[in-house]
């Protein structure tokens, strides 16, 4: 009978994000209320069920965070909708701080499908970046890697947790209290914080939150050399995390545009260092 429950359980949270997406399409928020609180009432129980067969602890728990986090997460994407802002802000860190890895479970699927989404958008840019590299590439072999890397995001749907707060970012661009409140508490979770997944989540919402006039792709300039430190120290969590190197290289190369020659030279330098990542995606 329990493993009937368990099976039981698992399906119903498996199939409820196609109703709770259904839900707010339709702007039906009371009903997206109803079954995330129904969701969060029956997790413990879930729990129960299923530490009764003696799975590892680390990953049931990994598990359980996984769902945890995807409601918190939907919460606050209901409170967006609604425009209780304060609310949908407080459940997306909740919903960050409960599982940095959303939509995964775990660090190294994490770190692969961040790494395809982000050679997703590098890409279409490469022959760019190339010029100014002075180097070349094969047109080719770029199109068949992004048609090979959009096959492993096929049933990747799910939107990163920053993409949420960065919404939120940008529907609040002129309310100068939301965006102080949502820089406070990105400086507060910094704070002695050595999780490569929750820095990164930091970090590309940092770029976004106003600060002087000059911007490009979105991103404010004088905020990049604070986005670079937070790359860099989540890079100095896990070394083989080599593609954050491309990330700050594009950034140091923005900066430099909008600032100095010198910044200019500094960033090409830096992108030629680390080059050869390229290649490890199959590059030449």
């Amino acid at each position: 009978m329990k493993k009937i429950e368990s099976i039981l359980f698992v399906y119903l949270f498996v199939n409820s994000q196609s109703f709770l997406d259904m839900t707010l399409d339709f702007k039906s928020y009371e009903e997206t209320f109803h079954i995330l609180n129904d969701l969060d009432e029956q997790l413990p129980l879930l729990k129960y069920d299923l530490n009764s067969y003696k799975i590892d602890e680390t990953e049931l728990n990994n598990f359980i965070n996984t769902w945890k986090g995807m409601i918190f997460r939907y919460f606050s994407i209901v409170y967006l909708e609604k425009n209780e802002i304060e609310k949908a802000i407080d459940y997306i860190f909740k919903a960050n701080e409960i599982n940095p890895h959303y939509p995964q479970s775990e660090y190294s699927r994490a770190k692969q499908q961040y790494v395809n989404t982000y050679m997703l958008e590098l890409l279409p840019k490469l022959n760019e970046t190339t010029e100014i590299l002075d180097i070349e590439t094969d047109k080719k072999e770029i199109e068949n890697l992004i048609i090979n890397i959009q096959n492993k995001l096929e049933f990747e749907s799910s939107t990163h947790n920053y993409q949420i707060l960065i919404e939120l970012v940008n529907r609040n661009i002129d309310n100068k209290l939301v965006l102080s409140d949502i820089e406070n508490i990105l400086e507060k979770t910094l704070e002695n914080n050595n999780n490569v997944f929750s820095l990164i989540f930091i970090a590309e919402v940092y770029k976004h939150l106003p600060l002087g006039e000059e911007m490009e792709n979105s991103i404010y300039v004088n905020r990049i050399p604070k986005v670079v430190e937070i790359l860099q120290k989540a890079i100095s969590l896990d070394i083989d995390f080599e593609l954050l190197h491309l990330r700050i290289g594009s950034l140091l190369l923005i900066y430099g545009f909008h600032t100095s020659e010198i910044e200019t030279e500094n960033a090409i330098k830096y992108m030629k260092k680390y080059v050869y990542v390229y290649g490890k995606f199959g590059l030449k």
